[in-house]
């Protein structure tokens, strides 16, 4: 039995197909060795549905092509797993959900699936089409997506992926699960997916078109296959920030990975902070204008092409400024939750942290291409930098509010609650 196998699932029925086959090409760079395994489902408007075995310099069909495929069914992401897992087993496994994303948020049902039939991804994925998501938001209706399929006008859920990942696994975890896709790196999402996966890797941000560099993954991996889950989980952060920093047209990129193990703890910690919120927003307004600034576009935490979406640890800490002294009780738990979250604390949420938003390191301070070292990104001259933490929490801005999120199970923090307050009360 090898030591590893990568899946990777190519939702590439949409505008990104050119993309994926450039990811096929840097794949079979390295390819299966000795200890390696890399299998792929690549879903293309060329050619449909086909499973690949990818071997140095050649991709070799698995059986016959499975036609026009619908990768927004959740079981056809089981029946991949489920095959590969028979096909090719080993210790650990990589899966890799390749395509755009929106992080937690469904699709409208007027979603226009017309553009995203053809043209090319520009500069960088988009978030699928946030002008029309941005409308939808306004009247309260959800939209999430991540296998994207532009044919049959579906789409994987957060309910529906970990219910395609719950029903393959029986049981069992992914040792990494990858989100080759955009504004994926969210606790709402992690604590989702906590029960199907020991280790996640998301971006906070969107991702450039070209996505993950295979082959700057997979070369490690087949020359070192020990190395552990955690380990494959930072090191794919680490490559990825590498090759953000190389590439002089990518100016914006964020990249992390979460212990799943530690999202009970995640969980615990946000329910606590919001039951405070909860009882201090409405009655002190030292506590309230501290929450304003945090969440206000001037000066407010930092937040992606989501607008609806921020720096968790970014927001806690504009919070803790603004609010001072004034509640003890709700400054221990904004202490105790900035801890968990400051990436490459022991016993911490996040595993690994790289983001470059346009900033120019500063001079004296460890730094590999775009990834600290040691955890805390605080080593840019550019204040967008230093507030890129590695997770992202939802709090939409002025009634933007989608009563989806109650279907989340994050949203048992009551969480969701707190920030339709606060969405309703900013002015």
């Amino acid at each position: 039995m090898k030591k590893w196998t990568v899946m990777v699932f190519m939702a590439g029925d949409n505008d990104l197909e050119r993309e994926g086959h450039k990811d096929l090409k840097e794949m079979m760079q390295v390819g299966c060795g000795p200890d390696l395994n890399v299998v792929v489902e690549f879903d293309s408007r060329a050619k449909g549905a086909i499973r690949y075995e990818v071997q140095p310099n050649h991709l070799q069909i698995i059986g016959d092509p499975l036609g026009d495929s619908n990768t927004g069914n959740p079981a056809v992401l089981t029946d991949f797993i489920r095959w590969a897992r028979a096909a090719y087993p080993a210790e650990h496994y990589l899966l890799v959900i390749w395509n755009h994303g929106t992080g937690w948020e469904n699709l409208p049902p007027d979603f226009n699936w017309s553009s995203v039939r053809g043209g090319s991804p520009g500069d960088l994925k988009k978030a699928l089409f946030l002008s029309t998501l941005r409308k939808a938001a306004k009247e309260s209706e959800g939209y999430r997506a991540i296998a994207l399929d532009a044919t049959s006008r579906d789409f994987l859920d957060n309910q529906a992926l970990q219910q395609a990942l719950a029903t393959a696994l029986a049981g069992e975890k992914i040792d990494v699960l990858g989100f080759d896709a955009c504004l994926m790196g969210m606790v709402e999402i992690g604590y989702q997916l906590r029960n199907q996966a020991h280790f996640m890797v998301a971006s906070q941000e969107t991702e450039p078109a070209f996505g993950w560099p295979y082959h700057k993954i997979l070369g490690p991996l087949a020359k070192n296959p020990t190395m552990s889950p955690r380990a494959v989980s930072h090191m794919i952060v680490r490559v990825y920030g590498e090759m953000g920093r190389k590439i002089r047209a990518v100016t914006k990129y964020t990249q992390s990975a979460f212990d799943l193990a530690r999202m009970e703890t995640t969980f615990s910690l946000v329910r606590q902070l919001a039951e405070q919120l909860t009882r201090t927003y409405p009655h002190q307004l030292s506590i309230r204008q501290a929450v304003h600034d945090a969440s206000g576009k001037q000066g407010g935490a930092k937040r992606f092409k989501d607008r609806n979406s921020v720096d968790v640890y970014d927001w806690l800490q504009i919070v803790a400024r603004a609010s001072g002294d004034s509640d003890a009780a709700l400054k221990a738990d904004i202490d105790a939750l900035l801890h968990h979250l400051t990436p490459e604390t022991a016993g911490g949420l996040i595993v690994a942290s790289a983001a470059e938003l346009g900033g120019i390191p500063r001079g004296g301070v460890t730094r590999d291409a775009g990834f600290n070292l040691k955890g805390a990104p605080h080593d840019v001259k550019k204040p967008d930098n230093t507030r890129v933490h590695g997770a992202s929490i939802y709090l939409p801005q002025r009634r933007g509010y989608s009563d989806l999120y109650e279907n989340l199970e994050f949203a048992r923090t009551g969480w969701g609650q707190f920030a339709k307050k606060v969405s309703e009360t900013m002015s």
